[in-house]
């Protein structure tokens, strides 16, 4: 597996088992937060991807 995948799969871990906790828990969380979420988690990316890009032109 690439890094990338094994991050994605780490992250779908993470998720299952935070929506495990959620259920004991009983709280609802909307939608609109998880959509936050995943827009944030792309603009990482992208952020990332644009910094590895910057880095490697300089060398």
């Amino acid at each position: 597996m690439t890094k990338k995948e094994l991050k994605m799969k780490a992250a779908a871990v993470a998720v299952g088992f935070y929506l495990k906790q959620q259920e004991k828990e009983s709280v609802q969380v909307s939608v609109n937060e998880w959509a936050r979420m995943g827009l944030k988690m792309a603009m990482n990316g992208r952020e990332l991807l644009q910094l590895k890009g910057r880095i490697s032109r300089m060398k």
